[in-house]
C-alpha cells in the first residue's frame, strides 16, 4: 500500500494480470493492434519499403492506435468513433467485402452517418453526388453499368479524401471440401477452429 491506502502500481499490475476477465480484455485489444499493424507493415513491405521505413510505420501505427484508443477497450473506441464522433484520428482494420454495396459505400454515404451503428461513416462525410453515384452503382443490372458510377465516385473520393487508406490487402481464397469450419473462422484470430478432413 502507498500513503493514501491505495495499492501500489506493482500490486495493481499483479491484480490485472491475474484476473481472467482483464487478461481476456487486454489480449483482444492486443490482438486487434497486432493484426492492424501487421497489415500496414505488409503493405509497406510489399511496396519495397526500407527497414527504416518499416520501423517508422510500425511505431507510428502503434502510437496512433494507443492515442486513438487512449488505452480504451473496443466498446469505448466504438462509442467515440461511431456514436459521439469524438476523435481526431481513427485507425481501424476495415473489411469491405467483395462488392462496393456491401462494404465500401457505408464509409462514405450520408445515410451511413448513424450513431446507432458501427463500421459506418465515422468521418461524417456527406456529398450528394457521392450518394447518387453509389445508388446508381447499386442498381445497375450489368457489371459495366455498375462500374461507371463507381469509377466516378472514386475520383471524387480521391479528391475529397474523407478517409485515407493506408493499406489494401489482397487476400487469396482456396477452397476444398476437406477443409471444415472455414467460413465460421474467416477472421484470422479464429483459425484454431478450422480442421482438415482426412
Amino acid at each position: 500500500m502507498t500513503g493514501g491506502g491505495r495499492p501500489g502500481w506493482l500490486t495493481r499490475v499483479r491484480a490485472a494480470v491475474t484476473d481472467p476477465g482483464s487478461l481476456r480484455s487486454w489480449s483482444l485489444v492486443a490482438n486487434d493492434g497486432i493484426i492492424a499493424t501487421a497489415g500496414i507493415l505488409e503493405g509497406f513491405a510489399g511496396a519495397g519499403a526500407s527497414h527504416a521505413t518499416l520501423v517508422t510505420a510500425a511505431t507510428s501505427a502503434t502510437v496512433a492506435g494507443m492515442v486513438n484508443a487512449g488505452g480504451a477497450e473496443w466498446a469505448v473506441v466504438a462509442q467515440r468513433a461511431y456514436k459521439t464522433y469524438d476523435f481526431d484520428v481513427f485507425l481501424i482494420n476495415y473489411t469491405t467485402g467483395g462488392d462496393p454495396v456491401m462494404g465500401i459505400a457505408r464509409a462514405y454515404t450520408t445515410d451511413s452517418i448513424d450513431p446507432n451503428a458501427a463500421y459506418n461513416n465515422a468521418s461524417q462525410y456527406s456529398n450528394a453526388e457521392v450518394d447518387k453515384l453509389f445508388a446508381e452503382g447499386q442498381t445497375g443490372s450489368k457489371p459495366e453499368d455498375r462500374a461507371k458510377p463507381y469509377f466516378k465516385v472514386q475520383e471524387i473520393l480521391a479528391r475529397d479524401m474523407p478517409v485515407a487508406v493506408l493499406h489494401q490487402a489482397s487476400p487469396s481464397s482456396v477452397a476444398t471440401a476437406k477443409v471444415k469450419n472455414l467460413w465460421g473462422s474467416a477472421d484470422l484470430q479464429w483459425w484454431g477452429g478450422v480442421w482438415l478432413e482426412k
